[in-house]
C-alpha cells in the first residue's frame, strides 16, 4: 500500500510536495479505514480521494505516479534488459523526459526532478527517492525497513552522481559496480531489483501492480478489446460473486437489464459481452451489442474489471475521475467497496480524483482520507489534508463537519471564493 508520495518541480508541483496516506493519529472516526501491517507501524488508508478545481493539479499526481513506476520498471526506456550484462540507457532520453515532466511556468526553472515514494508490503516499508536532470540520476536511495523491526531501517544503497556511496550488502556492491563501469545515467533500482536474490524485488513487482492499475477512463464505445478482456474475466473467474456483483450494479443503475453474459468463442479462444433485457418473452431474452450500451455502463463495466482484480489481489487501484459519467450513488458504492473490510479482505488500496461530492461526508469517508489540490497564480499545485485544515480563527475542522457543503462553498481552498459568488448571482451591484 502506498504510503507517501513526494515530488518536487514535475508538472504543476514546483516545491516539495507530499501525499500523506498514513492514518492521522488524531482522527479517531472510522477506524475500520484503517490498516496496521503490525502492532508498531503506522496506519495506512484504504482510500484517498483527491478533489480541487479543474486544472487544479488532481491529474498530475497520478502522472506523478505513473512516471515512477516506469522510471523503475523500464529504467528509462531499457525494457527487457539484460541485468547480468547491461548496457547503459540511452542519455540523450533525460532531456526529453526533462522537458516532458519539469515544472515549466518559471523564468528560472529548478535543476532537478525529485520524487520519493515510500510503500508497505507484507514484507516490509520501502522507499526509493531519486532525483534526475537532463544528463541523468544526479542522486538514489533505496531504503527497507523489515516489518518485524520496525524501528531499524536498513540502507540498500546510496548512489550520488554516478558514484557508490553506501551499500549494505557485499554481493550487491559488486553488482552495482558493473553499473558504474558502464556509466549507467538511468535508476539502478531498475536493474537491481530484477536480480533474484534481490531483496527489493517485493517494491518492483508494486510497481508492475501500480502501472496495470492506472486508469485514465479514456472509455471508448468501440474499445471491443478491453471488453472482450472483461468478457474472459468474467467468464473463467472461480468467484461467482464476482459475476452477481456486476450483475446487480448494473440492474440497480439499469432496471431494464436481466443479466450479464459471456459467450466463448468455439473457434478460438476469444469471449464476447452480452447483456440482457427484460422483454415480453423471458424465457428468450434479447441480447444486446456492448457498443449499443450507455456510456454511463460502458465506464462501469470498465472499472469493475480493474477494481476486482485489485480486491481479489490485494492489488492498488489508481483512477482519474472515477465518478465521470457515474451516477452519484454507484461512485459512492465503489469507493465504499474499498473501506468494506469484509469485501476488502485483502487490503486493496484505491486511490482516486473526482468532482462529484456525493462522497465529502463523514459518514463515508475520514476527514484524513481527503485530499485537496489548489493552484496559485504561479501555476503552483499545493496539497493538503483536511485533517491538517486549519479555519482562519485557527480552529481545526470539526470530527463531523460538513465537508461537502465547505467544500462547494469555497471552503479548504477548493475554489476562489470571489468567483463562486459572481457565478451565483451574488458577487457585485
Amino acid at each position: 500500500m502506498l504510503k507517501t508520495l513526494r515530488v518536487r518541480n514535475s508538472y504543476t508541483y514546483y516545491d516539495e510536495t507530499t501525499f500523506d496516506f498514513s492514518a492521522n493519529k488524531d482522527v479517531k472516526e472510522h477506524a475500520s479505514h484503517v490498516y496496521y501491517p503490525n502492532d508498531e507501524s503506522d496506519g495506512i488508508l484504504s482510500v484517498a480521494a483527491i478533489y480541487g478545481s479543474n486544472a487544479s493539479g488532481k491529474t498530475n499526481f497520478i502522472r506523478v505516479l505513473e512516471d515512477i513506476s516506469l522510471d523503475a520498471l523500464n529504467a528509462f526506456g531499457q525494457i527487457d534488459v539484460d541485468i547480468l550484462s547491461p548496457i547503459a540507457s540511452d542519455s540523450s532520453l533525460f532531456k526529453t523526459l526533462w522537458k516532458k515532466r519539469r515544472f515549466a511556468f518559471l523564468d528560472e526553472p529548478l535543476d532537478c526532478i525529485s520524487y520519493s515514494i515510500c510503500v508497505v508490503l507484507e514484507e516490509g516499508e520501502y522507499e526509493l527517492s531519486y532525483c534526475f536532470g537532463e544528463k541523468g540520476i544526479i542522486n538514489e536511495k533505496v531504503t527497507r525497513r523489515v516489518n518485524n523491526k520496525p524501528d531499524e531501517i536498513e540502507t540498500m544503497y546510496i548512489r550520488e552522481e554516478g558514484q557508490l556511496i553506501e551499500c549494505i550488502d557485499k554481493n550487491l556492491r559488486s553488482y552495482l559496480k558493473i553499473l558504474i563501469e558502464i556509466k549507467e545515467p538511468g535508476l539502478w533500482f531498475h536493474f537491481v531489483a530484477r536480480r533474484q536474490d534481490s531483496e527489493v524485488f517485493p517494491l518492483y513487482n508494486w510497481f508492475c501492480l501500480v502501472r496495470s492499475g492506472i486508469s485514465y477512463n479514456d472509455i471508448l464505445s468501440n474499445n471491443v478489446e478491453r471488453f472482450n478482456k472483461l468478457a474472459k474475466d468474467i467468464y473463467i473467474t472461480e468467484k461467482p460473486a464476482f459475476r452477481t456483483q456486476l450483475s446487480s450494479m448494473i440492474r440497480e443503475t439499469d432496471p431494464s437489464v436481466e443479466a450479464i453474459h459471456t459467450h466463448k468463442s468455439k473457434d478460438a479462444d476469444t469471449y464476447q459481452l452480452a447483456i440482457y433485457r427484460n422483454t415480453d418473452d423471458p424465457i428468450n431474452p434479447r441480447a444486446l451489442q456492448i457498443d449499443t450500451e450507455s456510456a454511463g455502463i460502458l465506464k462501469l463495466l470498465d472499472l469493475y474489471s480493474g477494481i476486482y482484480t485489485a480486491l481479489v489481489k490485494g492489488q492498488p487501484f489508481v483512477c482519474d475521475e472515477l465518478d465521470k459519467q457515474l451516477h452519484p450513488e454507484v461512485f459512492l458504492r465503489l469507493v465504499n467497496l474499498f473501506n468494506d473490510t469484509e469485501i476488502n479482505d485483502k487490503r486493496a488500496q484505491l486511490i482516486f480524483t473526482a468532482h462529484n461530492t456525493i462522497v465529502l461526508n463523514s459518514d463515508f469517508l475520514r476527514s484524513d482520507e481527503i485530499h485537496i489540490v489548489a493552484k496559485d497564480r504561479k501555476g503552483i499545485s499545493v496539497v493538503k489534508r483536511l485533517s491538517e485544515y486549519v479555519d482562519e480563527d485557527g480552529d481545526s475542522l470539526a470530527p463531523f463537519a460538513d465537508f461537502e457543503q465547505i467544500y462547494r462553498n469555497g471552503g479548504f481552498g477548493s475554489f476562489p471564493k470571489e468567483f463562486l459568488n459572481q457565478w451565483r448571482g451574488n458577487g457585485g451591484d
